[in-house]
């Protein structure tokens, strides 16, 4: 159902039963958001299953063969900032970044802004899939070199909506790896429309080599697991 069409209806139904007074009203309102909310995480949830599934997984849990990222859990707007990106052209700019070639052709014309929108909705509204990632490297440095992206992606990674920085603890290693890697090779950060990602690249060239990113997802390992046993309980 679109919802347009909802929304119309709803406001009708609250205009027709103003005259009830102004509790009656709220009531009304409060209604309607469940009403949409339910019609957009529907709407999301198809929409997944048809677009996005097969790369990302059932449960968008991502799949490290596709170089699909988790979805579950991630945080709406970043969903969203990210998809209107590839579908721009402020991501997936250079023929070499193959992976992003994939994203902007799945992008069609039917998806737009609503279906976006309803897509990263359903997405932040998953329970996280956490990877079970296990790479060795130095905690203590790792910590240190944590604290060069805690200071906008939050003390445990969780994200920051005001800095445009995504939750990490839910991406994998190797996804995190490889968006390092974009961003120093120009990948990925170029365009002047994308502010966040123009952050990022002098802050990839900090992790020079495999033994610093390491340490980094040595140490982003035990935020992960800290958030997986919060989860369990």
């Amino acid at each position: 159902m679109n919802l347009s069409h909802i929304w119309i209806g709803v406001i009708l139904m609250i205009i027709d039963n103003t005259a009830c007074g102004f509790k009656a009203t709220v009531q009304l309102f409060l209604m309607a958001l469940v009403i949409v909310g339910t019609a957009n995480a529907d709407e999301g949830a198809a929409l997944y299953g048809q677009t996005c599934a097969v790369c990302h997984g059932a449960a968008a849990e991502g799949k490290e063969a596709m170089s699909a990222p988790a979805l579950a859990g991630q945080t709406a707007w970043y969903i969203e900032t990210q998809l209107q990106n590839f579908k721009t052209g402020v991501r997936a700019y250079d023929p070499a970044d193959a992976n992003g070639q994939i994203m902007r052709a799945a992008l069609t014309e039917q998806i737009g802004d609503p279906e976006i929108a309803s897509l990263a909705s359903y997405l932040e509204s998953l329970p996280p899939q956490f990877p079970q990632d296990a790479v060795e490297g130095n905690l203590r440095r790792g910590s240190g070199n944590f604290a060069v992206c805690g200071g906008c992606h939050g003390s445990k990674g969780q994200g920051n909506i005001n800095l445009q920085a995504p939750r990490l603890t839910i991406l994998s290693d190797r996804y995190i790896k490889a968006q390092l890697e974009n961003y120093r090779a120009g990948l990925r950060g170029a365009k002047l429309e994308d502010v966040a990602g123009q952050q990022m690249q002098p802050m990839a060239e900090i992790f020079v080599d495999d033994s610093s990113v390491n340490d980094l997802l040595a140490h982003l390992a035990t935020l992960r697991q800290s958030q997986v046993d919060q989860q369990a309980h």
